[in-house]
């Protein structure tokens, strides 16, 4: 895989970030039922123009946190609040909109709480392994792939119900996790013998072979390309594209 480099970029640590483009079909079938996060309002309620709109989700584990932020103006509309300790990882969406939020948890399980575009009312939660970290819905199938900090990987058949658990015994934690338009599924995370990328195909796991040695601790998939972003000393992050050959 050649890496390509992609810029500087300044983001505090505990932070993950999603944008959604505005969301008008109907919402897919989502299985399992749980309590839910409370909702705090900074201020102002989500309008129900935002359901259609761009948003951006980020997540903060430092403040417990997830901001839903609408667009182009970059007006923090609502506060996700609520979580487990240590608070809210990782996000994703598919393509009916619906946001994912993974919670690692602390008392043998973590969880995935999973809302509508634009809404502030979850509409689910799954049960996930303890240490649920990334996660990433695949376009070919409706499966949702959920990493966990302990070097598991549950998915979920359809999003929803019981996940299937994977472990690749030489990745001694999986932090990121993003599916290509083929369903493909690319987990960053820390391995001592080989490269900190692997990929999942056809049930089985394969090192992913980089020309260049970076510790990529984010994965996004866009445009062809897997972007992934390698935090430094200084307290930024680089941001590499990943081009697959």
């Amino acid at each position: 895989m050649k890496i390509l480099g992609f810029g500087r970029l300044a983001v505090g640590a505990g932070l993950a970030l999603i944008l959604l483009a505005g969301c008008s079909g109907s919402q897919g079938q989502i299985g399992g039922t749980g309590a839910m996060p409370q909702v705090g309002a900074p201020g102002a309620s989500v309008s129900p123009q935002s359901k259609s709109r761009g948003l951006l989700y980020v997540s903060s584990s430092d403040r417990d946190n997830v901001y839903v932020f609408e667009l182009p103006k970059i007006d923090l509309i609502h506060i996700l609040s609520g979580f487990m300790e240590p608070g809210p990882a990782g996000l994703c969406t598919d393509g009916d909109g619906n946001v994912y939020v993974t919670d690692p948890g602390t008392s043998g399980s973590g969880a995935v709480y999973v809302y509508a575009h634009g809404s502030t009312t979850g509409t689910a939660t799954l049960s996930a392994p303890l240490g649920a970290q990334g996660c990433s819905y695949d376009p070919t199938t409706g499966n949702l792939a959920v990493v966990t900090a302990g070097g598991d990987l549950a998915i979920y058949a359809n999003a929803g119900g019981n996940p299937t658990i994977y472990t690749f015994k030489e990745m001694s934690k999986f932090q990121y996790c993003a599916y290509d338009d083929s369903g493909n599924l690319f987990i960053d995370g820390s391995n001592d013998k080989s490269s900190p990328l692997v990929v999942f195909v056809n049930g089985s796991f394969k090192n992913v072979a980089l020309n260049k040695k970076i510790s990529p601790v984010n994965l996004q998939w866009n445009s062809g390309v897997l972007v992934a972003s390698e935090a430094d000393e200084g307290g930024s992050q680089n941001v590499y594209q990943l081009k697959i050959s």
